[in-house]
């Protein structure tokens, strides 16, 4: 009974079974995609932040500056923005 099963098969039913494995990997390629565009697992927090910002959060990260040096360098982009803004 299962002895010629690829011989009772016809063109149509090799054509199916090619057209799942794309289906099913042209599937895993797009979620693959999506979840490797959405930055830190889902935190866009980080992606928000302005460039400098954005390095002063990676330095500190990697343990390049220690927290009061972060904090204060942080919070000069800020003063000079309000600074700017006459507020």
């Amino acid at each position: 009974m299962y002895g010629n099963w690829g011989q009772d098969m016809g063109a149509w039913a090799y054509t199916l079974i090619v057209m799942g494995v794309v289906f099913w990997g042209v599937l895993g390629l797009v979620a693959f995609a999506l979840l490797r565009g959405i930055p830190n697992g889902g935190s866009h927090h980080e992606a928000t932040l302005p460039q400098p910002e954005r390095l002063l959060a990676q330095r500190y990260a990697r343990g390049d500056v220690d927290e009061d040096e972060y904090r204060r360098r942080l919070a000069v982009p800020h003063d000079n923005a309000v600074n700017r803004k006459g507020g």
